[in-house]
């Protein structure tokens, strides 16, 4: 049997002292981490509705802070959509008024903008 030298000994005793006196701490997440991550964002949301008690916490906080962003986000993001779709749809609309418009001044009738149909509009009733 060997024995250790006592700096060896002193060293490795040290070294274990050390590591077990420190506990683990697990950072909570900000509320950008949580946008950004949305895998970690419904562990933590998991954790949060498996333990109520669990509610007050900052990474529950966190938690809830970051779903209303992203449904913030997410409820721009439509509006910005359906604008852009209302635009294309009008933009259409007013080609296809305007190549009709030259079709039938190429057959040399000129409309009148009184004289086109209306949608939606009532037939006229018969006397």
């Amino acid at each position: 049997m060997r024995i250790l030298p006592a700096g060896a000994f002193l060293t490795v005793a040290t070294l274990l002292l050390a590591g077990c006196g420190q506990k683990a701490v697990d950072a909570v997440p900000s509320v950008a981490q949580l946008v950004d991550d949305p895998i970690l964002l419904s562990r933590v949301l998991g954790t949060c509705n498996d333990h109520p008690a669990a509610a007050g916490t900052p990474e529950c906080i966190n938690a809830r802070a970051a779903v209303e962003r992203r449904s913030a986000a997410d409820e721009a993001e439509r509006a910005r959509r359906a604008e852009s779709g209302f635009e294309m749809a009008r933009e259409a609309r007013r080609r296809a008024d305007e190549a009709a418009r030259q079709s039938q001044e190429a057959l040399g009738k000129r409309m009148s903008p009184y004289e086109l149909p209306v949608e939606g509009a009532a037939p006229a009733a018969e006397p």
